[in-house]
């Protein structure tokens, strides 16, 4: 897979030199496919790796085509303008579409895989001004696949909390609540896990990314492992290529046209 990025205001992953905007994570790497493991209660099924293409856009636009193998026709293609998104899938005769948040959870938990959790984990996004920040030392400890030794590896936790309603009863504590926690290596500064809760403070997407690659000058991670705790199911994503800065015309993000004769579920 091959991502694409543009510095701007919006976005940061990683050792960038600025937030980024868009990116794009395009076609395949001239090595072996990237593999994509979900885990479902304690059940695996490994799908069969595509080429394909994802498309991101600041601040929440995203479009993902997937291809065939061999024939290298549409295996499906998904487009959304950050509230709302389509999926075509050709080879079903089946479409899909939705808005990019889940409001109210379906009984299958792949039905409540959104754009919008995939591009939180993805992306790290950019710190609001009104967020409260606190910023604590700790550690992280590893075996060594190679010397079977433990390896300690000191790390920043950064804590994002909700300031919630000012006021309250003077005398009384007030009590923030944690958006995410954003863990990077007190060694090079790349972000190494993010956590991200609900609204009810449950943790609700944790984000692992794995060992830093240089593409195009800049580091980026070669996988990123997504566990959504709470629907119990888990995505391992395989980056093999990346591209910064590569020019994103706006009508990528235009959702495809539903032909006549596809079966069309709609989602809330």
């Amino acid at each position: 897979m091959t991502l694409s990025m543009r510095e701007d205001d919006g976005l940061a992953m990683g050792a960038t030199t600025g937030p980024a905007s868009r990116a794009c994570l395009a076609g395949p790497a001239a090595a072996a496919p990237a593999k994509l493991s979900v885990v479902i209660k304690g059940q695996e099924t490994d799908y069969t790796s595509i080429r394909g293409y994802i498309i991101f856009q600041k601040p929440k636009m995203l479009r993902v085509l997937g291809l065939v193998p061999v024939l290298h026709t549409h295996a499906f293609d998904l487009a959304s303008n950050g509230e709302s998104f389509t999926l075509l899938i050709p080879p079903r005769s089946r479409a899909i579409v939705g808005s990019n948040s889940v409001t109210s959870p379906a009984a299958n938990p792949l039905e409540n895989m959104r754009p919008e959790f995939f591009l939180d984990a993805i992306l790290i996004h950019s710190i609001p001004s009104d967020r409260i920040v606190s910023l604590t030392n700790s550690s992280t400890t590893t075996m060594d696949p190679r010397t079977k030794q433990l390896i300690e590896t000191p790390q920043y936790e950064l804590t994002v909390l909700n300031p919630g309603q000012a006021g309250g009863p003077p005398g009384i504590a007030r009590v923030f609540q944690a958006q995410r926690v954003i863990k990077f290596s007190r060694v090079d500064l790349l972000p190494t896990e993010q956590d991200i809760y609900d609204k009810d403070g449950d943790l609700e997407t944790q984000v692992l990314y794995g060992k830093y690659q240089t593409y195009s000058g800049i580091q980026f991670p070669s996988t990123i492992t997504i566990n959504r705790t709470l629907q119990e199911y888990r995505i391992g994503l395989t980056v093999e290529k990346v591209i910064f800065n590569q020019p994103l015309p706006d009508d990528q993000f235009v959702p495809p046209k539903i032909p006549e004769s596809y079966k069309v579920q709609r989602m809330p």
